[in-house]
């Protein structure tokens, strides 16, 4: 119903109740979509970083007490091999989130048009 339309004081109030509906189902929907988020994030924190991260540490732990009695020539520790058994894991977590980041750009992109 437009504007021009309203011409009594039923009109006005059937145009209110329809405004209150649509703004209840958006509302609605935004919170839906916001914990569906939430999920979603809450998923790759834990499946793609943290565990991983975690599991990459403990090896390095592990790795570094191994090799500890090995220094360099100037008495540092190498810390390059801490790095080395983190790029397994950290390439496909970067992949996976520039993939995702695109994807979502052109689905934005293409809902909008």
């Amino acid at each position: 119903m437009k504007l021009d339309k309203i011409k009594s004081l039923d009109d006005l109030k059937r145009e209110k109740d329809r405004l209150h509906m649509e703004s209840e189902i958006c509302l609605a929907a935004l919170s839906h979509r916001s914990g569906t988020l939430r999920k979603e994030v809450r998923k790759f924190v834990v499946g793609k970083v943290a565990i991983p991260l975690g599991i990459a540490g403990l090896i390095g732990i592990f790795w570094g007490k191994d090799n500890k009695s090995e220094k360099k020539e100037d008495g540092q520790n190498d810390s390059s091999g801490f790095l080395k058994t983190l790029m397994p894991f950290l390439i496909p977590i970067a992949k996976d989130f520039i993939t995702n980041t695109i994807l979502e750009n052109e689905k934005e992109t293409s809902e909008a048009a």
